[in-house]
């Protein structure tokens, strides 16, 4: 167990945030929010919630930028894939399990093989080939942004990554002006942004922050139910992953986050926040199957879309809780092998 004072536990609360505003993005999805008219008070305030939990894939993002932001091209990076598909495997698994006795599904040798290398055996999974082209390019993603000299250099620098990976959507507003080929690469940009947050954000002025999140949070709000008000939310770019309002309140939200000065924990609150946070991917995973099973019954028991609304009060937390439960249990259960796999590697000639 690590001491007291030498783990930042803010990083921890920003990945179980970021988990936490994964099931409720998933919520929408799974009372069909999206075929709802928006109007009147209770949709706009559905809508702020909504477009504040799109944070959730950044912030994940952020966080590998601000912890990994120093690793070099070694195998000792390089052998953290290994928890990383590991896990994605064993859940692989679960997942196909669950779609053939649960739901009937049917599937031949090949189905299997192929639903669990090009990764749709379970539906959340497409983000784990993601991560993992990005955990890949990490190494040289840090050599250009520490290869720079000071901190207006690498200001630029994601000053650049944005204008590439998500001004569009704030100049394509309502005209297309422009297109560009390159907004899929957000990934990189929240990854440098998580790096220069923590190297160069002030940890002071927490209420200043707040306020300003505050702000940006309604003013965003407000527009959106202006935008679309009177019909449906059909997901418009600016709200999405590499959408300029998700930037900039991931940002406001990190920077919180990072700041808040914390009471001294006692190792066993410590020990406890770290082992939540660190179930946090499994638990990402194993959230399907949870959501899965809570929406067929939410969406059977309340045939109409309005009044599921309210349940984001209840399936939220239960969605939560349950899956960082069996989160917990796979990190358990497939820590030692994983371990055993690394120890292993390690002690071959891959890389100097």
């Amino acid at each position: 167990m690590e001491p007291v004072n030498k783990r930042n536990i803010n990083l921890d609360i920003i990945r179980i945030t970021a988990f936490f505003l994964v099931v409720l993005v998933h919520f929408f999805i799974g009372i069909a929010f999206y075929e709802q008219n928006i109007e009147g008070f209770s949709l706009f305030v559905l809508l702020v919630v909504r477009n504040t939990a799109m944070i959730c894939v950044p912030l994940f993002l952020m966080l590998s930028g601000a912890l990994l932001n120093k690793r070099t091209l070694c195998r000792k990076h390089y052998l953290g894939l290994i928890r990383i598909i590991a896990i994605y495997i064993f859940i692989a698994i679960l997942s196909l399990c669950y779609k053939h006795f649960c739901l009937g599904t049917e599937f031949s040798i090949r189905d299997i093989f192929g639903s669990i290398t090009n990764y749709y055996a379970n539906d959340y999974s497409e983000f784990v080939t993601l991560y993992i082209a990005l955990f890949i390019l990490i190494p040289f993603i840090n050599l250009a942004y520490n290869g720079l000299e000071n901190q207006k250099q690498k200001l630029i620098f994601l000053i650049t990554l944005f204008c590439v990976s998500h001004l569009y959507t704030l100049v394509n507003l309502k005209i297309h002006l422009y297109t560009f080929f390159f907004d899929k690469l957000y990934p990189v940009t929240y990854y440098v942004l998580g790096a220069y947050l923590m190297e160069y954000s002030s940890r002071k002025n927490a209420g200043k922050k707040a306020i300003y999140l505050a702000c940006a949070v309604i003013l965003f709000g407000i527009f959106n139910y202006l935008y679309c008000k009177g019909g449906k939310f059909d997901w418009p770019d600016f709200t999405n992953y590499d959408g300029f309002e998700t930037f900039f309140v991931a940002l406001l939200i990190f920077d919180l986050l990072i700041s808040l000065d914390l009471p001294p924990l006692s190792e066993r609150k410590v020990h406890f926040i770290s082992c939540v946070s660190r179930a946090t991917y499994a638990a990402f995973l194993l959230s399907w199957i949870v959501d899965d099973v809570i929406y067929i019954n939410l969406r059977a028991g309340i045939p109409d879309i309005p009044p599921r609304n309210i349940w984001i009060l209840a399936v939220v937390p239960v969605s939560f809780t349950v899956s960082l439960i069996l989160g917990h249990l796979t990190e358990r259960l497939l820590s030692p092998a994983v371990s055993f796999i690394k120890t292993k590697l390690e002690t071959l000639e891959i890389c100097k």
